[in-house]
This record gives structure tokens, C-alpha cells and sequence, in this order.
């Protein structure tokens, strides 16, 4: 039976991996490398990794261990434009992906295997719009158009959690904060319900409200479709709550593969270890005894609206939008405060105002001495 891009998972239960990796290496030549001694440096050695239907894997390591490597590896996006050699075996439902032709690659990326980029505003297109850049796939891949292609990018960018989704299809990505910029390109993941979902850092950018929302959402299409995952993180908790396998790398090798339960109670690699131990850990710290260094009193900030859309936007029919308003707090010598909110919720306003970047109201104290006057 010839290969379809556009085909679900194989009905046969004989078959029960979607991705199998076997023995991956990744290389650059020293003709290619110059500033090497050596004739070659090994970026990936001989990395092997089983993802089953409905399965998350993570891939966990420090940066530079060859995590992201091996992801675009799977969808081979490196051998047309940089020196990397790759060999070695890539399964995707029971078809050796390093024996297609790249025309045959390009109509699966995206469509059967899909991929959230850590950083959303290097991989969006900056000249179109949002709903351009999610209609391109539902063109190409499952044949969509007009009404239909509006209908489904709105409901996609309401599942990532998205306000006024059909106001957005018009935005540009520079129009957008970097997490609704990274839901968008989770939402683009999904758009073709894909047998494959790499997921590179997916809710780095997100906020901590909306995280276990997308989680929970990605979750829910991988039970409703039997859509796997390959989960890049450096967020070990994270792991242990949502991975059904660990594979830990380093220095482009697999030190230790395992259930959560078997790497974070029984690690065996040293490595694996360290990286455990470095896990932060909620303890409560004794009070602090040092003078108040830092001291703000009704620190409040407002944004005129001269426009009716903003006015519409905030839902306020004044002139003026409340960012800040009457905060107090006060940093003792040696501590450190934490800042948490949402996106808008005035962090940045916050800091702005502090260092008198931002005009605002209020007492700002530092050593005793005010700042706003």
C-alpha cells in the first residue's frame, strides 16, 4: 500500500509506534566547520526513541544537549539548508521518513506532523496576518475555504484561550504579546489534527493562568484523535506530570530513558541526578531582618484613551484606563519580591514606573530617599 500524508493511524493494533527512532546521528564536516581541529563533530549519537499512539515523550536536557536537534531531524528541515549530515532510521507510522522524497516531507510537516516553535516571533511571518498564516494549512492540507476556513481559525484560536478570536485573524503578529503569539502557533499546530505533535518549550511564553489550560487542551485532542507527543522541556515538573516517558539527553546522547516514576525515584545516570537535584524547591525562607530598601505607597498609573476602540476594548466608557492602581509593597536589602500576573495585569507598567520611565502616581522610596518628587 503506497505511503498517504493524509492517512490516520494504522488500523492494524500490530503497529503501535507512530514515531520510531533508531540510531540518529547528526554531524558537521570540518570542511563545513573550520574553527573544528577535529574532522568531524558529532551533534547526535546514535539516539533512539519509541513514541506509540496517544503516547507524550519528553526529551529533557541542558541547552545546546541536541533536544531541538533531534526534532527537526524528525521532520528534516535541516539537510536543504545547512551542513548537518543526518543518518540513521525515522519511522513514522511504519514508513522510513529518510527514504521520502522532500516533496512527499513537505506535504506531511504540518499536516501529519505538526511542530510548536519556542519562539513564535521568529517563526510567524511577519507580513501576514494571523488568519492568513492558519488559513495556509487549512488550504493546503484539509481543503478548506472561505466561510469555512473563517469559521474553523476562530474556533482554533478560541481552544488556545484567545480573547475576541475573530478580531485577531486581522491582527499581525507583531499586534500581539508573545504569549497570544505562541497560542497562535499552537493553534496552527493543531489546525490538521496531526498523528505528531513536537512540541518545542509549547508554554514558555504562555501566562501562568492560561498554562494548564493549553496543557489540559493538547491533552484532550491527543485522547479524542490518539495524537501523540514529543515533548521538549526544561520544566522537569512539568514532565512529571504529563509525560508517559523520559528520555534524558546529553552531549546529543540518551543517558537514561524511563517511566516518570522510574526517573524521578530510581534515577540511574549521574546526570540524570544532577539535573533532578537541581529541581527549585518551595521552602519557606525566614523572615527577613534587613532595612527596607525599596518602597512604593499608592502607586498608581492610567492610560488615556483618545480612541473609541480602546475605550471598547476596556469596556469603559472614560477617557482614562487604570493600569496601576494604589500599589504597596516594600523590598527588604538582600530579598527578592516576585511579580506574578497575566499579560496586561501591569507587571511591565510596574517596572516602567519604578525606574521613571513610566509617568504615575504615588510615593517610590529607595534607601528612604523618594524618587517621584
Amino acid at each position: 500500500m503506497p505511503f498517504s500524508p493524509f492517512r490516520g493511524p494504522p488500523e492494524s493494533t500490530a503497529i503501535t509506534a507512530v514515531l520510531e527512532i533508531e540510531n540518529l546521528n547528526a554531524i558537521i564536516n570540518q570542511r563545513a566547520d573550520r574553527l573544528s581541529s577535529d574532522s568531524s563533530i558529532r551533534l547526535l549519537r546514535d539516539v533512539s526513541i519509541r513514541i506509540e499512539h496517544g503516547q507524550t515523550v519528553a526529551l529533557v536536557g541542558e541547552s545546546g544537549s541536541g533536544k531541538s536537534l533531534t526534532a527537526l531531524s524528525i521532520l528534516r528541515l535541516l539537510e536543504e539548508h545547512t551542513p548537518i549530515e543526518i543518518s540513521g532510521s525515522i519511522r513514522f507510522e511504519n514508513e522510513d521518513l529518510m527514504q521520502l522524497p522532500l516533496e512527499m516531507m513537505r506535504r506531511i510537516r504540518g499536516n501529519r506532523i505538526a511542530m510548536i516553535f519556542q519562539e513564535p516571533m521568529t517563526s510567524l511571518n511577519p507580513v501576514f496576518t494571523i488568519g492568513n498564516q492558519i488559513a495556509e494549512s487549512l488550504k493546503l492540507h484539509r481543503n478548506f475555504a472561505g466561510k469555512e476556513i473563517v469559521g474553523e481559525s476562530i474556533s482554533l484560536l478560541e481552544r488556545t484561550g484567545i480573547d475576541e478570536p475573530k478580531k485577531r485573524l486581522g491582527a499581525y503578529p507583531h499586534q500581539l504579546s508573545g504569549g497570544q503569539r505562541q497560542r497562535v502557533m499552537i493553534a496552527m499546530a493543531l489546525a490538521c489534527r496531526p498523528a505528531l505533535l513536537i512540541a518545542d518549550e509549547p508554554t514558555t511564553a504562555l501566562d501562568v493562568t492560561i498554562q494548564d489550560k493549553i496543557l489540559s487542551l493538547i491533552k484532550d485532542i491527543q485522547r479524542e484523535y490518539q495524537m501523540a507527543m514529543l515533548l521538549i522541556t526544561h520544566d522537569l515538573a512539568l514532565v512529571k506530570n504529563y509525560a508517559d516517558q523520559i528520555y534524558i539527553l546529553k552531549d546529543g546522547m540518551v543517558v537514561e530513558q524511563g517511566s516518570p516514576s522510574q526517573i524521578f525515584e530510581q534515577p540511574e545516570d549521574d546526570y540524570t541526578v544532577r539535573l533532578i537535584q537541581a529541581i527549585p524547591e518551595s521552602k519557606r525562607q525566614p523572615r527577613a531582618e534587613g532595612p527596607v530598601q525599596v518602597k512604593t505607597e499608592g502607586l498608581s498609573c492610567s492610560f488615556r484613551t483618545s480612541s473609541g476602540l480602546l475605550r471598547r476594548f476596556f469596556e469603559t466608557g472614560e477617557n482614562e484606563v487604570r493600569v496601576l492602581d494604589g500599589v504597596s509593597f516594600s523590598i527588604r536589602q538582600g530579598t527578592t519580591c516576585g511579580i506574578i500576573g497575566e499579560s496586561g495585569s501591569g507587571k511591565t507598567t510596574l517596572a516602567l514606573a519604578l525606574l521613571k520611565l513610566q509617568n504615575s502616581s504615588g510615593a517610590i522610596l529607595f534607601n528612604n530617599r523618594r524618587l517621584d518628587q
